[in-house]
C-alpha cells in the first residue's frame, strides 16, 4: 500500500513501479454511492440487463504514467491489451472518468459489437487477444477511443472487446462501477 503522493514519475521511493493503484475506500464514500445510485442511471443499467441487479462493486483507479515495459504494466494487472471480462454471467459497467482523459493519459478503447459473435477458440481460451487479430475480425472502423473531460462517463457491456491505453503524459482517475 502507498500513497498517492509518493509516487514520482511512475515509482515509488522504494524503486517499484507504480502502475496502477486503487483508491481504498472510494466505494464507502458518499458521493460516490449517490453517483453508483444514480436513478437514471440504474434504470440503463435495469434496461439493458432485463433486471434491476442487486449488486455493484466500485472501484477507483489511478493509472500512472511511467516508462515501464508493456509487460510489467500487465504483470501490474493494468488491461493495455484487448480483452473481455467474464467476471459474472449477467454485468455491465459505468465509468467515470474524473481527471481530463485522451489518447495520451489513459483513454478507453472498445470494439464495437464484440460482446458478440466471438470466435470458438476465442471463447474457450485466453480472453486476451492481440489488437490486430481483434481488428482483423471485426475491422479497423469497429475500434472506438473513448475520450472525455473530467467528469465525462460511459457505460458499457464490457463482455466486449476493450482496454486501456497507457497513459504517457498525464496520469488516469477514473470510477468504475460494475452491476451485477
Amino acid at each position: 500500500m502507498f500513497q498517492y503522493d509518493q509516487v514520482r514519475d511512475g515509482r515509488l521511493p522504494n524503486g517499484e513501479s507504480a502502475v496502477i493503484a486503487v483508491v481504498v475506500g472510494a466505494d464507502q464514500h458518499p458521493l460516490v454511492l449517490q453517483i453508483a445510485n444514480d436513478p437514471q442511471v440504474r434504470e440503463i443499467v435495469r434496461r439493458y440487463l432485463g433486471y434491476a441487479p442487486p449488486r455493484l462493486n466500485i472501484r477507483l483507479l489511478w493509472s500512472f504514467v511511467t516508462s515501464v515495459p508493456d509487460a510489467e504494466r500487465i504483470a501490474a494487472a493494468q488491461t493495455i491489451d484487448y480483452h473481455f471480462d467474464v467476471q459474472s454471467y449477467n454485468f455491465i459497467y459505468a465509468n467515470y472518468y474524473l481527471s481530463d482523459v485522451d489518447t495520451r493519459s489513459g483513454a478507453h478503447a472498445m470494439i464495437l459489437a464484440s460482446h458478440r459473435k466471438k470466435p470458438l477458440p476465442w471463447l474457450l481460451g485466453s480472453v486476451r487477444q492481440g489488437r490486430d487479430a481483434v481488428l482483423e475480425r471485426y475491422g479497423a472502423d469497429s475500434e472506438v477511443v473513448i475520450q472525455g473531460p473530467a467528469g465525462f462517463g460511459f457505460i458499457q457491456d464490457a463482455s466486449c472487446y476493450h482496454k486501456a491505453i497507457a497513459p504517457v503524459d498525464r496520469e488516469r482517475l477514473m470510477l468504475q462501477i460494475r452491476y451485477y
